[in-house]
Order: structure tokens, then C-alpha cells, then sequence
């Protein structure tokens, strides 16, 4: 069975919380180039999540620069 993936724009992350009802899937968060700093509270949130949830940082700079990568893959 493969595992289904759920892309998500770091720029839209607002309710953790939203996330424990997703079930049976990995969570890729993409994160720009210029976005170098995470918030600790968050990263602090996602960590009970384990290894569903991975970062992707990705070459995209601009105004909607990952809402167009997203789109595309």
C-alpha cells in the first residue's frame, strides 16, 4: 500500500492541531529559501507527530513563490 503525502506551505500553518486528524499519511512542510528561521513553539508542536512529518526546504523566493512550485508538482 503506498502511503499518500500531504504537501503543506509553511506560510499556511496555522492550527497545528488541525493536523491529528489527518491519519495514515506522511506531511512534507515546504519551507522557502529566505525562510530560515522556524519558530520553536512549532517545531516543539510537530515533534509529536514523530517521522510522519519532514521539512523540505526548496529554492523559492517571492510573493507565492511556493504556492507556484506546489502547483506544479
Amino acid at each position: 500500500m503506498n502511503k499518500k503525502i500531504i504537501l503543506i506551505d509553511y506560510e499556511n500553518i496555522q492550527k497545528v492541531e488541525e493536523l491529528e486528524r489527518i491519519k495514515d499519511f506522511d506531511i512534507k512542510i515546504i519551507v522557502g529559501n529566505s525562510q530560515n528561521k522556524i519558530p520553536f513553539e512549532l517545531v516543539k508542536k510537530l515533534q509529536r507527530f514523530g517521522e510522519s512529518v519532514s521539512w523540505l526546504q526548496v529554492p523559492g523566493q517571492g510573493s507565492n513563490a511556493l504556492d507556484f512550485l506546489l502547483h506544479i508538482i
